[in-house]
């Protein structure tokens, strides 16, 4: 009997130790993930100033630079690209320009969205999906 117990512990011993050595790679693959990628592309979609739609059919750009930076550009922003930061947050992904404090995008599953006060004060807003 004691020898049965003696080799179920091996055989338990041997199981847990194989389920934590497995559970190592899956963690190394997720620290770096490639978020740029992810949202990378071109969004269509409609620009609005307040209530008032602007333009129905717009664009805007984004471009991968690094895993979490990208560069976006649309013709409200002017004709200068903006780098920004990404942070995942679950599914969402938000972008973060430390030097322009008037821009809010956010991005979730294919649809991103964009604030933007004016210099005026105005809040232009687009409101896109993924192409």
């Amino acid at each position: 009997m004691k020898k049965i117990n003696f080799v179920a512990i091996i055989i338990a011993l041997f199981g847990l130790s194989f389920s934590l050595s497995s559970c190592g790679e899956d963690d190394k693959e997720n620290l770096n993930p490639d978020n740029a990628s992810a949202i990378s592309g071109t969004y269509i979609g409609k620009l609005s100033y307040g209530t008032m739609l602007v333009e129905d059919a717009y664009i805007v750009a984004i471009s991968r630079l690094s895993s979490n930076v990208v560069s976006m550009s649309a013709d409200f922003l002017g004709s200068e690209e903006f780098r920004y930061n990404i942070i995942k947050e679950g599914n969402v992904y938000s972008l973060v320009n430390e030097g322009i404090f008037d821009i809010n995008a956010t991005i979730t599953g294919n649809f991103l969205i964009i604030d933007y006060n004016t210099s005026s004060g105005n809040m232009l807003t687009f409101k896109g999906t993924k192409e």
